[in-house]
């Protein structure tokens, strides 16, 4: 535990001195072994590998030595698992404690209901496109969902790779630095399942990252592999470039819906499995007050750890209701606070109306006031109206657990 304490003081200092896409992609993934006065750092990648001894060893061993007053620095290339010989759960733990590099166990995905569906022919790997995109608002699980699917094609022996955007454009600068882009090009183009997370950090003026997408696209449709990104936005609210943006528009496209309260307490009860806690009254408490699944799984390992959890909620005023709405709907806060009767207006300032009475326990004279409306009537009329829509359209439902999610509110 030493030895990773001072390690973490070293990844802290190399931090503020490295800048953050290469210490993310380069530096953080390091593993560390040791012995007598030696550290040995495991690196996956040898092309990393090269461009770490390069030019950051002198700064590694500086924050080091900082930690211990003697001691060697060696770098080596990363030995990884070989692939399971069956596909079982017991066969990847047996393998992974015999290598440098483990592969990553994911707890279960679990998915809202009107998902589930979908989300088990994705993980039964009987994927509906060679092109997939997943949307989801942050939280919804994308990238948990990602892991889990890359976890399945390895243990059903399929060569597969999973990268964030940035990890993306970093190695391929790095690539065309050392002049190994077709290595890079080659290693991405073989895999059978490729996923790429967080799409929606791609820049309009992005001409090579975004050629370099397109190709692969292109490459993986041809030969039978399949492509999959994540993104908070859907494809058609991205920057990008026409010939990109004509393909998305064929993809297979699936909508992660932000979980419900019987799916947090899946969630919960599944998490408290893996940390080893009992699913009691505490836990369910925290997952019916914390909407957000990031902080909801926080909180569980907290408490699993002995700390103590807040769930209490600060008050949440009129103003952030509003504000939220507005960015949920894509709708400028003046007009639901304005006196504009256009539908989609309307229906905007109904559903905050809806949400100040019903979830923040204001009354129609205090909702009236927080709007500029003269009438208690009229806050009366919109939650009729909001309740009306409530158990006629889908659609209504689901904006409204957005916003309160955004809110985070019970």
């Amino acid at each position: 535990m030493v030895v990773e304490e001072k390690w973490n003081s070293v990844l802290t200092e190399l931090a503020g001195e490295i800048p953050g896409p290469l210490f993310r992609t380069l530096i953080k993934p390091v593993q560390i072994t040791r012995t007598d006065d030696l550290l040995e750092l495991h690196v996956e990648d040898e092309r990393k590998l090269k461009h770490i001894t390069s030019n950051y060893l002198g700064s590694i061993e500086r924050a080091w030595k900082k930690q211990v007053s003697a001691g060697r620095i060696r770098l080596l290339l990363a030995v990884k698992s070989p692939e399971p010989a069956a596909d079982s759960d017991a066969s990847l733990e047996s393998l992974g404690e015999k290598a440098n590099f483990r592969r990553e166990r994911v707890a279960p995905f679990v998915p809202h209901p009107r998902n589930a569906e979908a989300i088990k022919s994705l993980l039964d790997l009987r994927l509906p496109a060679r092109l997939i995109f997943l949307r989801g608002d942050v939280s919804s699980g994308k990238s948990h969902l990602l892991k889990q699917l890359q976890n399945k094609a390895q243990l059903a022996g399929w060569k597969t790779e999973y990268t964030t955007l940035e990890s993306f454009i970093t190695e391929f600068a790095l690539a065309c630095k050392t002049k190994a882009t077709a290595d890079f090009r080659t290693n991405l183009k073989n895999q059978k399942l490729l996923l790429i997370d967080d799409l929606q950090f791609i820049k309009s003026g992005a001409k090579q990252t975004q050629e370099e997408l397109r190709h692969l696209v292109e490459h993986c449709i041809s030969r039978g592999n399949t492509i999959v990104f994540a993104s908070d936005r859907d494809h058609s609210a991205l920057p990008l470039r026409e010939d990109l943006a004509s393909r998305f528009a064929g993809a297979y496209s699936l909508e992660l819906l932000a979980p419900d309260e019987a799916t947090r307490l899946a969630i919960a009860e599944v998490q408290t499995m893996e940390l080893g806690i009992p699913f009691d009254s505490m836990v369910q408490r925290i997952a019916n007050r914390i909407t957000d699944v990031r902080r909801l799984k926080s909180a569980l390992s907290a408490l699993a750890n002995g700390q103590s959890v807040d769930i209490g909620l600060g008050p949440v005023r009129p103003e952030e209701v509003v504000e939220k709405t507005a960015r949920v709907l894509g709708i400028p806060a003046a007009h639901i606070m304005g006196p504009g009767r256009e539908k989609r207006v309307a229906y905007a300032r109904h559903l905050a109306m809806y949400i100040c009475h019903c979830h923040l326990d204001l009354s129609l004279i205090q909702i009236a006031n927080a709007f500029g409306r003269k009438h208690h009537t009229a806050v009366l009329y919109a939650i009729d109206r909001a309740r009306e829509q409530l158990e006629l359209d889908l659609f209504y439902s689901e904006h409204l657990q957005s916003i309160i999610s955004a809110l985070r509110l019970r």
